[in-house]
């Protein structure tokens, strides 16, 4: 029965596409969206040759895992109308079998017919985000983000909405922005790597160098040292690195130093960070030497 079912969703999304192609322009002629500008070009992060690319954007098996229910979820509790519904189910039935053109196009034409389905909305803006069209993706997220947890409470991605709104921010560079979401994200669920990890580099670039080390530790603290784990936990060493040279806590660094070169031996900003501590105790003992002789 679940089968025959996906196979009539198919099966009407398919017919939806042909009737929207026909009747209108393609993507190219016609006019945007009210919410959509031009697309932005890739994204790198600012600043010096220390900060980590962050590289947290939902994997497509990721987000595969939790719109496997998106349809059921829009049914049972969203926001519906004739005007879209038909458009809104399809849309999200196309990106959970991993159709994403035909989900753009449907979940579009749902936008278009005036939907605003906080489910609807997310997937949009996951879709934009990943295109690397912050802009429309930002002003999606944040309209879904007022009132998904209300509308969608008993959906597992309920806690995430706002992790992947501080994120668009994020990768904007309008940090002060993101992080109070992050904030409230770690609120809602305290054990999010991925908030840590950002808020962390954040809190960093502000010199809030204590705090961003213990977002840091927490952060490794609950990440098992296993191979999925492996490039999660060498982007977290090398912040706790910088961040704890910051702070000249000296052990912490080296530790840090050690793990990363457990991982990659040939990691420069780790052996830079080894030698500027040698110098740096070499000049102390020399200094210290210096001062017995004057005194």
């Amino acid at each position: 029965m679940f089968l025959l079912w996906r196979q009539w969703l198919g099966m009407i999304s398919f017919f939806l596409i042909a009737s929207l192609l026909l009747a209108r322009p393609s993507f190219a002629e016609e006019a945007p969206l009210p919410f959509m500008g031009a697309v932005n070009e890739p994204h790198s992060s600012p600043g010096s040759h220390e900060t980590i690319q962050p590289g947290l954007k939902p994997t497509a098996e990721k987000q595969a895992h939790v719109m496997m229910h998106d349809v059921h979820y829009y049914q049972k509790y969203g926001k519906h109308s004739e005007a879209w519904d038909v458009y809104a189910v399809g849309g999200l039935n196309a990106f959970e079998l991993g159709n994403n053109a035909t989900g753009l196009v449907l979940l579009r034409t749902a936008y278009e017919k005036g939907c605003r389905d906080p489910l609807v909305l997310l997937r949009l803006a996951l879709y934009f985000e990943l295109k690397d069209d912050f802009k429309n993706a930002e002003k999606l997220i944040d309209i879904a983000r007022k009132d998904f947890a209300s509308v969608y409470s008993l959906h597992p991605e309920k806690n995430e909405v706002m992790v992947h709104a501080a994120r668009i921010l994020y990768e904007q560079e309008k940090y002060t922005e993101a992080l109070p979401l992050f904030e409230i994200a770690l609120k809602q669920n305290p054990h999010n790597v991925d908030a840590m990890l950002m808020s962390g580099q954040i809190l960093r670039e502000q010199k809030q160098y204590a705090q961003a080390k213990l977002r840091f530790e927490r952060a490794l603290g609950q990440t098992p040292n296993t191979a999925d784990n492996t490039d999660l936990r060498y982007a977290l060493l090398r912040e706790l690195l910088v961040t704890s040279y910051s702070l000249q806590d000296y052990p912490s660094t080296l530790n840090a130093a050690k793990q990363i070169l457990d991982i990659n031996p040939n990691d420069e900003l780790a052996k830079q960070y080894q030698s500027k501590i040698e110098r740096d105790e070499k000049s102390k003992r020399d200094n210290d030497v210096l001062y017995d002789l004057v005194k």
